[in-house]
């Protein structure tokens, strides 16, 4: 008898260590999530160009139609403190500071709130001010903040506001928080559906919707370059789509589920393989991948990336509009610097 109640006993002990292992398990793993974003940084590079990266459109002429402009740009711009932040960061630095590093194109997504007002999502996380989960959300007012302030500062440039209905389901909605947002100031906006020449757009937010014009705003909607999703599975062709819109041929290089390795195949094929921007092209290609996984980890993926992106053949960005994750002001240059060879 006594003997049977030992043995209960230390099973029991055992079964109460297990578990008290798998908790402390989950807790490290659960930390490790929470912690280790922050440490997902910019690369600190010297940047002896740093005092033009505010003003580098101000030596390309007037008449250039904003197309034929090389220019870097941000995925997922606002994703600094997206919750979850191991898998939905996708920048280490603020829309601020991208657009000050010389950024000039930003992937904002927008999702409906309660209470009518909009916010910034990756997925069906918000995006927050800070690293804290009890930090403010980031609303669309905050962010036309910043590129407003920009802009005044300096006129010679002109951002590219390139739109996507992330979260909710009243597309309609959003739409119209937007434009009541632009309409408290519509001299800082360009917001018609074809594509301007940078004279026609300095000082001013270009409007780019991936969406359907719910509203029927017709030609003060923004340019229509909403794409095909091209992230799920494999497609016969790695490199970039074609798709017509009124005026212009968009061509779009966007797979997000490919590995580091096959993603840059994606990239350089669709550079190599497609035209840069003329009268009747508009060509975007995305260096940003999310990774096989079905919950990805961008920053594993963009370390490679970035890095091999600065030993490329530049001269083959000419034209074309290149978007990247953990962007940071050397990378901006080394892609806005060929529109001056």
């Amino acid at each position: 008898m006594f003997k049977a109640k030992k043995k209960e006993s230390a099973a029991k002990r055992l079964i109460r260590s297990a578990l008290l292992l798998i908790l402390l398990a989950v807790i490290v793993v659960l930390g490790y999530l929470w912690l280790a974003p922050a440490f997902e940084a910019q690369n600190v590079r010297k940047n002896a160009h740093a005092d033009e990266s505010g003003t580098w459109m101000s030596r390309i002429p007037d008449e250039t139609p904003i197309n034929e402009i090389t220019i870097p740009g941000t995925h997922d711009s606002a994703s600094e403190y997206a919750m979850l932040s191991y898998f939905t960061k996708c920048q280490a630095s603020s829309i601020k500071t991208q657009l000050e590093d010389g950024f000039r194109f930003l992937d904002i997504r927008l999702g409906n709130e309660d209470d009518g007002r909009v916010s910034l999502w990756h997925g069906f996380c918000r995006c927050r001010k800070g690293f804290f989960p009890w930090d403010q959300t980031i609303y669309l007012e905050d962010v036309l903040s910043d590129c407003y302030g920009f802009l005044e500062s300096n006129p010679s440039e002109t951002v590219v506001f390139c739109v996507k209905h992330e979260h909710g389901n009243d597309l309609e909605q959003m739409q119209k928080v937007l434009h009541e947002q632009i309409g408290q100031k519509p001299e800082m906006w360009y917001l018609s559906d074809s594509i301007p020449t940078l004279g026609e757009c300095r000082g001013k937010i270009v409007l780019l919707r991936r969406y359907e014009d719910k509203l029927n705003l017709g030609g003060s909607s923004g340019i229509d370059v909403a794409w095909t999703d091209q992230g799920g599975g494999r497609a016969e062709m790695l490199d970039a789509v074609i798709e017509e819109k009124p005026g212009f041929s968009l061509i779009v290089q966007d797979r997000y589920k490919y590995g580091a390795e096959e993603k840059w195949t994606a990239f350089t094929s669709g550079l190599e393989k497609t035209d840069g921007g003329n009268d009747t092209v508009l060509s975007i290609h995305y260096l940003s991948t999310n990774g096989v996984e079905k919950f990805g980890h961008p920053y594993s993926h963009a370390k490679k990336l970035n890095e091999s992106i600065l030993s490329y053949d530049s001269s083959k960005f000419a034209s074309r509009w290149i978007i990247l994750d953990f962007s940071d002001s050397e990378l901006a240059y080394t892609i806005y610097s060929v529109n001056f060879r």
